[in-house]
């Protein structure tokens, strides 16, 4: 293991991150549905750095967690159901039920029959995540060196308990590959692909393009859920994650790519509403006009979210918790 592996910056991840939020809005063009693979991306990447930063510091994980997620996240909810009370044409399969606001709220998972979609529609990636939280939690809770391990069987136990109550949450497995990911990247010699036109770096980048366009070619329709989408988008996203990481350690990542990855899951959550806006109210104009707009609008409002919301307001918690 590199004794600098932990204390270097992931700009690739940050790229990632961005390309994945990319992928999801313009899953969301109505024309276009195409680019859930960004999801299977994210999950890949979070159980890398779950994985990388319990190893740095287990100190108040679980508060650092809500506050990166729970600001914003609720603003968001608390307003779109705000607007289903006021104008619920403007939503799709969502009620204005108090019950369901709380479940929302409360990151309830369809681990058991639960519902699949928070009152915020993309919110149901975040009920994985927030659960996937307090599996690492409890795992470093067990044996901190082995929450890996710890961390992978009790999601397959979760998987199979779903399994028996008739959901499928087979995606969470995405997880695990993220954790795999952890702990081969941390081994890895990287002094083999320093050089950028050393052949393996070129043959890994190669790898890592034809994955990203095996996912791009592959419609949503045709994976949907289950071991299916496991095969067809986590493997080639896990591969992908991998290669990128490797091949762009210490390397220079230009700053709009990072800077996409900074304001991702601010413009993960506010892209819907957009896409939603002109996918009802767009009929009339040119296509590449409504790609062009719901793209930049997205960017243009994780922009303002991210500085009010993940720097100002998250940091003012920061502050607060004394983290």
């Amino acid at each position: 293991m590199k004794s600098d592996f932990y204390s270097g910056r992931f700009d690739s991840i940050q790229a990632m991150r961005g390309l994945a939020a990319l992928s999801v809005i313009f899953h969301h063009i109505s024309f276009i549905e195409n680019g859930s693979f960004g999801v299977d991306i994210f999950f890949c990447i979070s159980g890398f750095i779950m994985m990388y930063v319990t190893h740095k510091s287990t100190e108040k994980f679980i508060i650092k967690r809500l506050i990166r997620i729970v600001p914003l996240y609720y603003c968001i909810t608390f307003a779109t159901f705000a607007g289903l009370v006021i104008y619920p044409a403007l939503f799709d399969k969502t009620s204005a039920d108090p019950l369901y606001l709380l479940k929302s709220c409360l990151f309830l998972t369809p681990l058991f029959g639960g519902p699949r979609q928070p009152v915020v529609k993309v919110g149901w990636t975040l009920n994985y995540e927030m659960l996937f939280y307090f599996v690492i939690w409890a795992a470093m809770h067990i044996n901190k060196r082995y929450r890996g391990a710890i961390a992978s069987f009790i999601l397959v136990c979760l998987i199979v308990l779903g399994k028996f109550a008739g959901t499928d949450n087979t995606i969470m497995l995405e997880f695990i590959y993220g954790i795999i990911a952890y702990e081969l990247l941390r081994r890895f010699n990287y002094d083999r692909v320093k050089n950028v036109g050393n052949l393996r770096t070129v043959i890994m980048s190669v790898v890592a393009l034809v994955c990203l366009i095996f996912m791009v070619s592959v419609k949503y329709v045709d994976v949907l859920r289950g071991m299916n989408r496991i095969a067809v988008y986590g493997a080639p996203a896990f591969i992908f994650f991998i290669l990128v990481f490797i091949v762009c350690h210490e390397k220079k990542i230009l700053s709009f790519c990072v800077y996409l990855g900074n304001i991702s899951y601010s413009m993960y959550l506010m892209h819907y509403f957009i896409a939603r806006f002109f996918n009802k109210f767009g009929e009339g104009l040119p296509r590449p006009v409504i790609v062009v707009s719901v793209v930049g609008l997205s960017v243009a409002a994780g922009s303002l979210s991210f500085y009010v919301f993940e720097r100002k307001l998250n940091g003012w918690l920061r502050t607060r918790f004394n983290i």
